[in-house]
């Protein structure tokens, strides 16, 4: 089983991401990071999600070394952990205070407060995402840098 994406991720109670397509390839120092993450990852239908991410194949001794510098990309292997249900408003609280608590990366382009007005009139994940996109991930600001 796997989620339906795209995924918003909050992780650790501080960082929003969105994940569009399930990932391929990853770098070996997010595998091990995100092996110890406890991230939040919510589907389009809300479904709460856990994702153990694992190298495809065994990973030579100089690959690993060299990873240390460079980030080198290498097939993946993911398990999906299908965990709670959350409501609508669980979901928007918990953006709020990833916005609440940033120090503006999120709200280099809107403040903190018209954002959270955003989020709290969203009816449905679909409008979520619309805004997040908007004013934080796709905006017109972030294509021109």
């Amino acid at each position: 089983m796997k989620p339906d994406f795209p995924l918003i991720t909050i992780t650790e109670g501080q960082w929003l991401d969105i994940i569009e397509t399930e990932p391929t390839k990853a770098s070996i120092s997010s595998i091990n990071a995100l092996s110890k993450t406890n991230d939040l990852l919510i589907d389009r239908n809300l479904n709460s999600w856990k994702m153990k991410l694992a190298p495809k194949d065994k990973i030579a001794p100089t690959t690993f070394f060299f990873s240390k510098v460079f980030p080198i990309l290498v097939p993946v292997k993911i398990t999906w952990i299908k965990s709670d249900k959350y409501l609508l408003d669980d979901v928007k609280k918990e953006i709020k205070y990833c916005i609440e608590k940033d120090d503006d990366i999120l709200t280099q382009f809107i403040e903190p407060k018209p954002l959270i007005n955003k989020i709290n009139y969203c009816n449905d994940f679909e409008s979520i995402l619309k805004v997040l996109n908007d004013w934080i991930f796709k905006t017109e600001h972030n294509k021109e840098l």
